[in-house]
């Protein structure tokens, strides 16, 4: 879901502890954050909704970079490159 992106990860975390501590929850529950996560991304498939071996994940490849000798602001930026998605438990044998 995060791609590898902790900022992405902790966002979701943050509103999803928000959420349980406006139904008073003591804890936080994977329906809680799987909720959150279809509040926050409703065009998005919701990977704590699915099987463990159904999921598909990637990881970082390269992370973005910025390119002092290319002309312009928008040109120097090199975006954060991603792997092709693997089945997570492949991907967690590594």
């Amino acid at each position: 879901m995060s791609k590898g992106c902790l900022r992405t990860l902790r966002y979701l975390l943050d509103e999803a502890v928000d959420d349980a501590l406006d139904m008073g929850s003591d804890s936080l529950t994977k329906e809680q954050i799987s909720s959150t996560f279809s509040d926050l991304y409703p065009d998005v498939d919701n990977p704590f909704e699915k099987p463990l071996d159904e999921i598909m994940a990637c990881e970082v490849e390269n992370y973005s970079l910025y390119d002092k000798s290319k002309g312009t602001d928008l040109d120097a930026i090199i975006p954060t490159k991603f792997t092709d998605k693997v089945p997570l438990s492949q991907l967690l044998r590594k």
